[in-house]
């Protein structure tokens, strides 16, 4: 009997270390696993995070451009407009300056 004991725990060892490399073998499988998904994670974050900012500055550019719709309607952008051009009201005199 002490052999028959002692194949059988030497069996219940192997078993027991065959059990414990595929635990382990898993366990390396999802820590890996766990690693590609954090960088994707951190990655989409990053996307986020810069949309965000995109979003942001596009919010401030149409604040601005229905600023500046408000002010083209003013006679004052109609005027600046005008003179950039070299009109002038029928009853305005220009001087020009001479030059030596």
């Amino acid at each position: 009997m002490p052999r028959n004991y002692a194949k059988k725990k030497k069996s219940h060892k192997a078993a027991m270390v065959m059990i414990f490399l595929v635990v382990a073998f898993f366990c390396g499988t999802l820590a890996i696993a766990n690693s590609n998904k954090q960088e994707e994670l951190d990655k989409d974050l990053q996307e986020v995070q810069r949309l965000q900012e995109l979003i942001q500055e596009q919010e401030n550019r149409t604040l601005e451009l229905q600023d500046l719709k408000v002010y083209v309607k003013t006679l004052k952008y109609v005027e600046e407009k005008a003179k950039e051009l070299g009109l002038v009201y029928p009853d305005e005199i220009l001087y020009k300056p001479r030059v030596p």
